[in-house]
């Protein structure tokens, strides 16, 4: 029996401390140089449901037969920035001869964990459950499935996953959802879980896991900072107790990695993911909002435990949002335990324009030589950034093609 059909057997672990990590025979090798790769990102929900053939193909040859005679634009744009509209891991399987032909080598995925059942966060950075695959995307096997498949026709598949913040699972004292911040060491008291309908329960039933968070060892309430809602931009890289560090990302609820085992416990959920899908890389969610020393703890822990796997250079790329100056800072302090950061500042614009034929490509190599002749003779630039020509995470201007900006845009 497939490895993959063995372990969609087995119960999803409740607890990730007591999990007995699965092991491969073999696992598929890191790239000679990951500079060789061409990245290709995807969000799952917005992607494919592997159905086409079932549709009318819309181009404009048919766009009066596709749509309804009382369409509109903002409304279609409202709804695609705000609901599920059914992409799944499978659908992501069904094109990777498509997305080969297209000259890519790595998929970039984003995050494929459980989210809450009664709320639209199709983008994943929610998560509920960090031990199983949203059943909107479809399941554990699936994703296994996709990477045997991914790496059968040479393709490598890197994950996007958060250890910054968990979904929106429970509400603070008094039924506030996003109360005031409060600079540490002060914080706010927990409030009750919220169940699968949104409603509030204020103790977990075992084997209930709609309800609340999991695995267990994210349910104390100091696995969280609770610290409200402040300042994403508040207070200096150099403090690991910034603003930008405590605070909830709106509702989404920040960790609190000071004196508990919070990290570790993360660190073991993702170390699983790898274990079960032979994934060749992590896309690091929201890293400069943890402090640069937990950072580095948990890319370490990664790359070691990948590294006795067989993978000589598990790829972790950080997004670091903000100057890229910051994002030199960090990848500084880490070291070796993160290849790069995403280009996703200033330099992300250049190379749109260089793309387009708007601006001289000179203006791009500038930016590449300007590191190079800081870094010096010992460390590559190449190997320190990924360059991106567009996706989610770019920090100014309208996002037309990935929220409801495009609402905006007739």
């Amino acid at each position: 029996m497939a490895f993959g059909d063995v372990m969609a057997g087995q119960a999803r672990p409740a607890s990730v401390r007591e999990v007995e990590l699965p092991r491969r025979e073999k696992y598929f090798p890191s790239p000679h140089d990951w500079r060789d790769e061409v990245l290709y990102f995807l969000l799952p929900d917005r992607f494919s449901d592997g159905k086409e053939a079932s549709r009318l193909l819309l181009d404009r040859t048919n766009l009066a037969g596709a749509r309804p005679a009382n369409f509109r634009f903002d409304h279609w744009a409202q709804g695609g920035g705000e609901r599920w509209q059914g992409g799944t891991v499978a659908g992501i399987r069904s094109k990777l001869d498509y997305l080969k032909s297209l000259g890519v080598t790595t998929i970039w995925i984003g995050p494929v964990f459980k989210q809450r059942g009664h709320l639209n966060t199709f983008h994943g950075y929610a998560i509920q459950d960090f031990l199983e695959v949203d059943p909107r995307f479809g399941t554990r096997k699936d994703l296994v499935q996709l990477v045997d498949a991914a790496h059968a026709k040479g393709l490598r598949i890197i994950l996007d996953v958060i250890f910054n913040h968990s979904g929106c699972n429970w509400i603070y004292a008094n039924g506030q959802r996003q109360p005031p911040f409060k600079a540490f060491p002060e914080f706010h008291q927990k409030g009750g879980w919220f169940d699968e309908h949104g409603g509030i329960v204020n103790a977990l039933t075992p084997g209930a896991t709609e309800a609340g968070v999991w695995p267990t060892e994210l349910q104390p309430d100091d696995a969280y900072a609770r610290a409200g809602t402040g300042n994403l931009g508040g207070g200096s890289l150099d403090d690991p107790n910034a603003e930008f560090r405590r605070t909830d990302f709106m509702d989404l609820r920040d960790f609190n990695f000071d004196g508990n085992s919070v990290l570790d416990d993360l660190a073991r959920c993702y170390k699983y993911w790898i274990a079960l899908t032979d994934c060749d890389g992590f896309r690091l969610d929201t890293l400069k909002h943890v402090s640069a020393d937990s950072g580095r703890n948990f890319c370490g822990s990664i790359k070691e435990f990948a590294a006795n796997l067989g993978k000589t250079d598990f790829f972790l790329v950080g997004e670091v949002a903000g100057s890229d100056e910051d994002a030199e800072k960090y990848k500084e302090v880490l070291g070796r335990n993160l290849n790069a950061t995403l280009d996703i500042g200033g330099i992300r614009r250049v190379l749109h324009g260089v793309a387009k034929g708007l601006i001289a490509p000179e203006a791009y190599l500038s930016f590449v030589r300007l590191w190079m002749d800081e870094l010096g003779s010992h460390r590559d630039s190449g190997q320190r950034h990924v360059s991106i020509l567009d996706d989610h995470d770019h920090v100014s201007g309208d996002k037309i093609r990935f929220s409801t900006d495009a609402a905006s845009e007739t």
